[in-house]
């Protein structure tokens, strides 16, 4: 287990190393022109994902590094106040992102990683004889996101989606392998910049 840790936090290290690194190299390179109006905020629903439960309601603050380079922070919430099924219990999920794009106009590869908060609730049932007591517990996760994917996000705002692949190492899992095979989908609105 320890070195599974060890192993998933070198490689997260190593690609905000890599990324920082190949990102200083392309400013230099790929210097942007028109320096204004080169931050944009998107909302948008992401289903799975990062929250690696149901769903995400996430901010998304991405900003232009070059010309084909942006850097994009984001953080998101998601919650679910009653149980579904089995699979579904009531849950308050906190996410932050930090991820790389590469792309030319609308279209962008994207790679990050981050950190989730699972709060997640349940229910224990006593039976004494007659008699039943149902009581809530909770069991709090910290995760790990590693994302690989893909962005549609114009520079004139509008719709925006995206896809990815999102293995998620959670360090306190008791029921799973501590790294979840895990994927999302997203889309939301890439609010137009003012023009100064």
């Amino acid at each position: 287990m320890k070195k599974t840790q060890a192993f998933f936090c070198s490689l997260t290290l190593f690609f905000c190393v890599c990324n920082f690194c190949f990102a200083q190299y392309i400013i230099k390179e790929d210097v942007i022109k028109d320096k204004k109006n080169n931050i944009q905020h998107t909302m948008f629903l992401e289903l799975f994902g990062s929250a690696n439960n149901l769903y995400n309601i996430t901010y998304d603050c991405s900003f232009k590094l070059a010309e084909k380079h942006k850097l994009a922070v984001a953080t998101g919430i998601g919650l679910l106040p009653f149980e579904i099924n089995r699979y579904f219990d009531p849950y308050v999920s906190i996410s932050l992102q930090v991820n790389y794009l590469i792309g030319r106009k609308n279209s962008h590869f994207e790679i990050g990683t981050g950190i989730t908060n699972l709060l997640l609730f349940y229910q224990i049932t006593y039976n004494y004889g007659n008699n039943r007591e149902i009581e809530w517990g909770n069991y709090n996760m910290f995760g790990i996101p590693l994302r690989i994917g893909y962005r549609y996000q114009s520079d004139n705002g509008g719709i925006f989606w995206k896809f990815a692949l999102v293995p998620t190492y959670y360090h306190n899992d008791y029921y799973y392998f501590p790294i979840h095979p895990f994927a999302g989908a997203a889309i939301g609105y890439t609010f137009k910049n003012k023009k100064e």
